[in-house]
């Protein structure tokens, strides 16, 4: 069964190459797959973010990744500029955090 092109039918011969053979790839447009004709338009994706939402729960990941990057450094080719910088990023975060949070209480006040 040859599967239907989309009207924009990719021009490159290694897109129409993969967009022919490699199941669920398609290049300028839907490829017609066996699940009832639904065209295959986009991934699956991910349920949840593994980035939170909330500062308090970011800065608090931040600070988690800053206390266990160095145990992992050397296996992940960390450098130790690299480990200083995350470090440095991590404690200003949580500063700016604290400050923001001083300040909404003190505006409070007026």
């Amino acid at each position: 069964m040859q599967r239907q092109r989309s009207a924009a039918w990719p021009r490159h011969p290694a897109a129409r190459f993969l967009s022919l053979t490699v199941p669920g790839f398609f290049a300028g447009g839907p490829v017609l797959s066996k699940n009832g004709g639904k065209p295959n338009i986009t991934p699956p994706m991910a349920k949840s973010d593994y980035v939170p939402n909330n500062d308090d729960q970011f800065a608090a990941q931040l600070q988690n990744f800053k206390t266990n990057l160095g145990g992992y450094a050397a296996t992940l080719g960390v450098s130790a500029a690299q480990l200083t910088a995350q470090a440095a990023d991590a404690d200003s975060f949580t500063y700016v955090l604290a400050s923001q949070e001083i300040m909404q209480n003190g505006a409070q006040q007026w």
